[in-house]
C-alpha cells in the first residue's frame, strides 16, 4: 500500500513512521525546505533556536517516550519556571493554590470559586462534557464574570486576539488538565525530534519530499491524487494535515455544503473522540489535531473520510493503537 502524506510537521512525521514501521510504502510531502513543521529550527550566533517556542508537561508520557525512542532522552531537561500574572503594574504568583487565595484583585468568594473549579478541570478525564461550549461561556457561567475577565480574558486576548470568545472548552480544559508546574524542553530544539523522525521515516525506506508545494488535492479512479509542482502523484491512501482553511482552497472539487461543516468541525470538533484508520473505503482521510496536546503527534481528534466521489463523512472505526501491517486487510 502506498500513503501519501501532506505536511511534515509532528502529525505529519508521526503519522509517515507509523506507517513505515508497519511495512508501507510513504511519501511525505512539506512545502518548506526544512520538517518539523511549527518546531522547526533557526541558528542565531551559533545557537539553536525554535521559531515558535514549545515545552512538554510530564503528563505528555507519549511524547517523552518518543523522545527517548529516538535517541534523545539525553537533551530533554526539566525546570519549573514560576507562573505569575503582572495586573495593575503589580506581579503576582499564580501556580499554586497559595497564590490563587492570594491573589488580590477579586473577592475571597470569587478566588474560591476561581480555585474550585480549576481543580475540577484538573480531576475531569473526559473533555466531551466541555464540547457544546466556547471557553468564554463555560468559565464566565462557571468561574464568574469578574473572575473570567480579570483573570482568563485577557491571557485568551493576548494569545487568540479576535478568536479569544471562539476557542473551544476542551482545548481550555486541555491547557489546565495537563498541565504540570514541570516543563520539558529539549536542548537544542524540538525540532530535532522532528528531523530525527524524517530521518527514521527514510530508513525504512520511506521518502521524506521537502520543498513541495501541493496545489490541488482530489480523487483520480479511485486513488488519492495530488498535484505540485512536481506533477501529479496518485496514491492509495492519503494523509493529509494541513490547516483546514489551505486544505479547503486545495480541494475544490469538495461539495459546497459540507466546506463549512468541515471547517467547522476541524475547528472546534465536537462529539466523541475519533481514531479513525485508513481503510479500503477512505482514500483520502484529513487528520485534525488533537486539542490537549502543545504537540500533538499521534492523536488526531476526528477523521473524516472522502469515499469515491467526493462524499465526506465522519470516519467511525477507532484506530487501533498498531496499524496494520503491510498486506493485512484493513478491518
Amino acid at each position: 500500500m502506498h500513503v501519501g502524506v501532506i505536511g511534515a510537521g509532528a502529525l505529519g512525521l508521526m503519522a509517515a513512521w507509523q506507517f513505515a514501521r508497519a511495512g508501507h510504502r510513504v511519501t511525505v510531502l512539506e512545502r518548506e525546505k526544512e520538517v518539523g513543521g511549527l518546531a522547526v529550527n533557526f541558528t542565531l550566533g551559533g545557537t539553536p533556536l525554535e521559531r515558535f517556542y514549545h515545552h512538554i508537561f510530564r503528563s505528555d508520557t507519549r511524547m517523552i517516550r518518543l523522545i527517548h525512542e529516538l535517541g534523545l532522552g539525553g537533551k530533554l531537561v526539566w525546570g519549573r519556571p514560576p507562573t505569575a500574572l503582572r495586573l495593575k503594574e503589580q506581579t503576582h504568583r499564580f501556580d499554586d493554590a497559595f497564590g490563587v487565595l492570594r491573589f488580590p484583585f477579586l473577592s475571597l468568594a470569587d478566588r474560591l470559586r476561581l480555585g474550585l473549579v480549576v481543580a475540577y478541570l484538573k480531576v475531569v478525564n473526559d473533555p466531551a462534557r466541555f464540547e457544546p461550549y466556547t471557553a468564554a461561556e463555560w468559565l464566565r457561567r462557571m468561574m464568574g464574570a469578574r473572575a473570567y475577565e480579570t483573570v482568563w480574558a485577557p491571557q485568551l486576548r493576548g494569545k487568540l486576539g479576535d478568536y479569544a470568545d471562539h476557542v473551544s472548552m476542551p482545548w481550555f480544559w486541555a491547557r489546565v488538565h495537563d498541565r504540570s508546574a514541570a516543563l520539558g524542553y529539549v536542548r537544542g530544539g524540538f525540532g530535532q525530534v522532528f528531523e530525527r523522525l524524517a530521518e527514521e521515516v527514510r530508513r525504512l525506506g520511506g521518502v521524506v519530499r521537502t520543498g513541495q508545494t501541493v496545489l490541488w488535492i482530489g480523487l483520480d479512479a479511485g486513488q488519492a491524487a495530488v498535484r505540485s509542482g512536481s506533477g501529479v502523484e496518485r496514491f492509495d491512501h492519503l494523509v493529509v494535515t494541513l490547516p483546514t482553511a489551505l486544505f479547503l482552497r486545495l480541494a475544490p472539487d469538495l461539495p459546497d455544503p459540507l466546506s463549512p461543516a468541515l471547517s467547522r468541525g476541524l475547528a472546534a470538533p465536537r462529539g466523541t473522540q475519533c481514531r479513525d484508520r485508513v481503510g479500503k473505503a477512505s482514500p483520502l482521510v484529513v487528520l485534525a489535531l488533537d486539542p490537549r496536546s502543545e504537540l500533538p503527534l499521534s492523536r488526531p481528534r476526528r477523521a473524516y473520510e472522502f469515499s469515491p466521489g467526493l462524499r465526506l463523512r465522519r470516519a467511525a472505526r477507532p484506530l487501533p493503537r498498531q496499524l496494520p501491517a503491510a498486506g493485512a486487510s484493513p478491518v
